[in-house]
C-alpha cells in the first residue's frame, strides 16, 4: 500500500558512488513517502543494491539536465503509470544537503498545516523581495498542485540548459514564480532575504529547527566570502545536541572521499583560525566601493581613494 506521500530525490555523484549520508537521508525519506531515485549519473548494479531497502523506482543514467531534469524524470515516471493521484503530496528533494536532523514528518506537517498551497524549508526574497521562491533542495507541493496542468506544463518544459545559474533562475526560483503567478500561494518554514542555509547563521538556524545543513558549506569557495561558513567548525557540537541519533561522522566521510585528505584537514583547521585565509585581505586590500571609488587600505587602514567612475 502506497505512502501518503511521494517524493522524487534527485542525485548526483562524480564517482557513481552511493554515499552513506544519502542512504541516511533516504531511510528517513522512506518513513514518510514512496521515493523515486534518480541519479544523473550511471551507477552499478552493487550501488543500486543500496537503494533497494528505501526507494520504489530507480532511474540511474546520466541525462545532463542536473536535478531537475531529475525531477522532471520522476515525475513522469510517475506521471505515466498514473501514479499521482495515489499521493496527497509529492515532494521534490536532492542529495545536497547532509541530514534530516529532525523527523520528516514534522517538516512535512508544518507545511501541511500552513494555508499554503506548497512550500519548503527555505523561501529566500531575493535583491529588494523580488523573486521569492521555495529552495529546491526540499519542495513539498500539496495534491491541488502536482496534480494541475499548470504544474504539467512547468515540468514538461524543463530541458536542458548552460549553467547553474541559468537553472536557478529558470527553474528554482521560475517554477515558484510561476506557480504564484497562476494562483498557487508559498510558506517556507524559514523565510528571509538573507540566504539563511549559506550564512554564518547556518548552524543557528539548526538549532531553531532547520532540519539540513548544505553540503556546499564545506567547499573552501564559501568559506572565502565574506560571511559565510566561519562558525561551520562547530557542527559536530550542533548536530549532538539536535540530534543525537545522527551520526555526524558521515560528513567527514564524505569530505574525505571528495576532497584530498590533506585538504580536508587543513580546510578544518582553517574553519577554526579564519584569519589564515584572510592575511592577504589584511595587509593588502585593493576594491571600488559602490560609488565608483578606488579605495586601497593597508592593515584595514585606508591609504588612498581616487574617483574613477562618474556618476
Amino acid at each position: 500500500m502506497p505512502k501518503k506521500n511521494l517524493a522524487i530525490f534527485a542525485s548526483y555523484d562524480c564517482q557513481n558512488i552511493v554515499h552513506e549520508y544519502v542512504l541516511t537521508y533516504l531511510r528517513e525519506l522512506s518513513k514518510v513517502a514512496d521515493v523515486i531515485f534518480v541519479s544523473d549519473n550511471a551507477l552499478s548494479q552493487k550501488e543500486q543494491e543500496k537503494l533497494i531497502p528505501y526507494t520504489v523506482e530507480r532511474l540511474c543514467y546520466h541525462h545532463g539536465m542536473y536535478d531537475f531534469g531529475s525531477y522532471k524524470l520522476g515525475y513522469l515516471q510517475a506521471y505515466e503509470n498514473n501514479l499521482l493521484y495515489n499521493y496527497e503530496g509529492l515532494i521534490f528533494c536532492n542529495d545536497s544537503v547532509f541530514g534530516p536532523f529532525y523527523p520528516l514528518d514534522e517538516v512535512i506537517g508544518q507545511i501541511k498545516l500552513h494555508p499554503c498551497d506548497f512550500g519548503g524549508c527555505m523561501k529566500h526574497f531575493q535583491k529588494d523581495g523580488q523573486n521569492a521562491h521555495i529552495q529546491s533542495y526540499f519542495i513539498y507541493f500539496k495534491k491541488n498542485v502536482f496534480t494541475s496542468t499548470v504544474f504539467h506544463d512547468f515540468v514538461m518544459k524543463i530541458s536542458k540548459l548552460k549553467n547553474k545559474q541559468d537553472i536557478i533562475m529558470c527553474y528554482e526560483v521560475g517554477l515558484s514564480v510561476y506557480l504564484e503567478n497562476n494562483g498557487f500561494k508559498s510558506h517556507g518554514m524559514f523565510e528571509a532575504s538573507l540566504n539563511l542555509p549559506y550564512s554564518n547563521k547556518a548552524l543557528e538556524i539548526i538549532e531553531k529547527g532547520f532540519p539540513f545543513l548544505k553540503k556546499s558549506l564545506f567547499d573552501y569557495r564559501y568559506f572565502l566570502q565574506d560571511g559565510y561558513c566561519r562558525k561551520i567548525s562547530d557542527y559536530k557540537k550542533v548536530l549532538a545536541k539536535v540530534s543525537p541519533e545522527y551520526d555526524s561522522s558521515q560528513i567527514e566521510k564524505y569530505n574525505n572521499q571528495k576532497f584530498k585528505k590533506w585538504s580536508w584537514r587543513l580546510y578544518v583547521l582553517g574553519l577554526k583560525y579564519y584569519l589564515i585565509f584572510h592575511i592577504v585581505d589584511f595587509f593588502f586590500k585593493k576594491k571600488v566601493t559602490k560609488k565608483g571609488k578606488l579605495l586601497i587600505k593597508i592593515c584595514k587602514i585606508p591609504v588612498f581613494s581616487k574617483t574613477i567612475v562618474n556618476k
